[in-house]
């Protein structure tokens, strides 16, 4: 996963700032852009797949509803008499 730099600069800036409100240590923008970058690479490829297994349960909910209305719309077959 790659971020943009204005990203990794925001996100930096919320790792610092939540260090230093939450565990009272201060790091660097260094160690704050390191542990961005372990993160995405250990973490972000499972929440990458959660989202891509997401979006595949909700379009084949979606895609149910369109065959449920399309048979809704079917006209019985009067040649079938």
């Amino acid at each position: 996963m790659k971020l943009s730099r204005a990203q990794l600069e925001l996100l930096t800036h919320q790792v610092t700032q939540h260090f230093e409100d939450e565990l009272q240590q201060d790091i660097g923008q260094f160690e704050a852009e390191f542990l961005i970058e372990f993160f995405c690479d250990k973490i972000g490829p499972h929440y990458y797949n959660k989202g891509l297994s997401d979006a595949s349960v909700t379009v084949s909910q979606r895609a149910e509803l369109i065959v449920e209305a399309i048979e809704e719309l079917t006209q019985a077959d009067a040649l079938a008499d």
